[in-house]
C-alpha cells in the first residue's frame, strides 16, 4: 500500500510539473433557443488578474460574408450574436498584442471562448 502512495504522490509531482504555467479553459457550450447561436467571452490581464477593457475581438469563419467585430467592456466581455454554425478564429487585438482561439460553433449553441493573456507582450 505505501508502495502505491509512493507512485501516486510521484505521479501528481511529475503531471504538476509538466503542466503549462498558463492553463487555457476549452470552450464552454450552452444549448440555446433556435436561431440564437452565439460567441462570447472575457478577456483578462494575466499579469494584474484583471478585466482588459475596449480590446478588439475579431470573429472570422468561412461561413461568414465578412469578419464580424465587437470591443470587450469595462468587464472585459464580450459578445457577437446571430452567427451561423462553423469554425470561428477568435481574435483579440489590445495593445500590440494580438491573440486567437479556435472554436467550434455548433447550431443552436452559444460557446464562451475566455482569453488570459498579458496585453504588453506584443504579438505573437
Amino acid at each position: 500500500m505505501r508502495q502505491v502512495l509512493t507512485g501516486l504522490v510521484a505521479l501528481v509531482i511529475v503531471a504538476c510539473a509538466l503542466r503549462p504555467s498558463v492553463q487555457e479553459p476549452p470552450p464552454v457550450y450552452y444549448r440555446l433557443t433556435p436561431g440564437l447561436t452565439s460567441i462570447g467571452g472575457l478577456a483578462i490581464d494575466s499579469t494584474a488578474d484583471k478585466p482588459i477593457a475596449d480590446a478588439l475581438v475579431i470573429l472570422q469563419c468561412a461561413c461568414l460574408d465578412e469578419p464580424r467585430e465587437t470591443v470587450t467592456n469595462e468587464d472585459g466581455l464580450f459578445r457577437i450574436s446571430e452567427l451561423p454554425p462553423g469554425t470561428y478564429t477568435v481574435q483579440i487585438l489590445v495593445a500590440e498584442t494580438n491573440v486567437s482561439k479556435r472554436v467550434e460553433l455548433p447550431a443552436n449553441m452559444r460557446a464562451r471562448v475566455d482569453f488570459r493573456f498579458n496585453p504588453n507582450a506584443g504579438f505573437g
